[in-house]
C-alpha cells in the first residue's frame, strides 16, 4: 500500500513539474528536464526549455548554445544557411534560384524564362495556360469556389454572371441563381432576376 502512495505521489509530482517547462509534452520531475517537444519545436541543449524551429521549417537540431539548425522546410520554403527561405509568390517547391512547381489553382508555370516564374492568372481566373507572355484563362472562380457571384469562360477571360446568378453558361445566361432567386424562363430577362 505504502508503494501504491509513493508512486502516485511520484506521478503527480512528475506531472506537476512538466508545466515549468513550455511546451514540453513529456518531462521528469528531476530538474525538471524535458524529453519530448512539439512538432516544429526541438529540446534545448540542457533540456530546459523547446525551442522553435522557426518559420517555415518543419525540423531542426539545436547545436552550441541553443542555435538553432533547420534540417527539413515545409512546403513553399528552401533550405538555405540552416534557415527556410520562402519561395517565390504562387511556388510550392523551388530551390535558391528555380521554382519547380507551382500552386495548381491560380497560377501557371512559365516554362520559357530563367527561374521558370509561377505567373499569377488573371482576376477571377481559377486555372490559366501560359503562352507568348500572357495567360489565357481556362476555368474560371465558381460561386461555390469564393461565396460570391459567379463567373464563366468568354475568349480566355472571366466575365460576371448576371447579378445574383451562381452559375451562367458562355452566353452569360444565367443557370442558377442564389438563394432566394429563381431563373426566369425568359434568357433576356436573366440579369434582371429579383
Amino acid at each position: 500500500m505504502k508503494l501504491l502512495i509513493v508512486m502516485a505521489l511520484v506521478a503527480y509530482v512528475s506531472a506537476q513539474a512538466c508545466t515549468d517547462i513550455d511546451n514540453c509534452n513529456t518531462c521528469v520531475n528531476m530538474g525538471p528536464v524535458c524529453y519530448d517537444c512539439p512538432a516544429k519545436t526541438i529540446i534545448s541543449t540542457d533540456q530546459k526549455s523547446c525551442l522553435s524551429c522557426g518559420i517555415g521549417c518543419l525540423s531542426c537540431t539545436a547545436g552550441a548554445a541553443n542555435a538553432v539548425k533547420c534540417t527539413n522546410c515545409e512546403s513553399g520554403y528552401f533550405l538555405k544557411n540552416d534557415q527556410c527561405t520562402e519561395c517565390a509568390d504562387g511556388c510550392t517547391k523551388c530551390d535558391e534560384t528555380t521554382c519547380e512547381v507551382c500552386e495548381t489553382i491560380g497560377y501557371v508555370q512559365d516554362t520559357v524564362s530563367t527561374g521558370t516564374p509561377c505567373v499569377k492568372c488573371s482576376s477571377n481566373c481559377k486555372s490559366c495556360s501560359f503562352a507568348d507572355g500572357a495567360t489565357t484563362c481556362t476555368e474560371c472562380w465558381s460561386y461555390k469556389d469564393k461565396n460570391q457571384q459567379g463567373y464563366y469562360l468568354k475568349d480566355g477571360a472571366c466575365q460576371k454572371c448576371p447579378t445574383n446568378c451562381e452559375t451562367c453558361n458562355t452566353q452569360g445566361i444565367c443557370t442558377s441563381c442564389s438563394d432566394g432567386y429563381v431563373v426566369y424562363d425568359d434568357p433576356a430577362a436573366a440579369d434582371k432576376v429579383g
